[in-house]
């Protein structure tokens, strides 16, 4: 995701995804400086099976730099044979980042 922002203040992601259910799944964001926040845990006890524009927040990076890669990582945590996790492609996964 390219930043422009320099000092982060927090950051969202907005998901978009279909699961057998949605506490199934984990949702991680690390930052270019490597720290690791968690924003979706799994087990939530949700059984959704869509996320459609679901805002997940973090302050975890606050006074870091924005620049660089960011990267999110969705990890199916239930058994595979309950059916895969789809990133739906048609819909955006946003990063947003609030900063100075």
């Amino acid at each position: 995701f390219p930043v422009t922002i320099q000092v982060v203040e927090s950051v969202s992601l907005v998901a978009n995804f279909h699961t057998p259910a949605v506490f199934c799944n984990q949702i991680s964001l690390t930052s270019p400086s490597g720290t690791n926040s968690i924003l979706l845990p799994a087990y939530t006890g949700f059984f959704n099976k869509t996320l459609a524009n679901a805002r997940f927040t973090s302050h975890a990076f606050y006074g870091e730099s924005a620049n660089g890669v960011w990267k999110a990582t969705y990890h199916n945590v239930c058994d595979v044979n309950a059916g895969p996790t789809v990133i739906n492609t048609d819909d955006e996964q946003t990063l947003r980042v609030v900063g100075r």
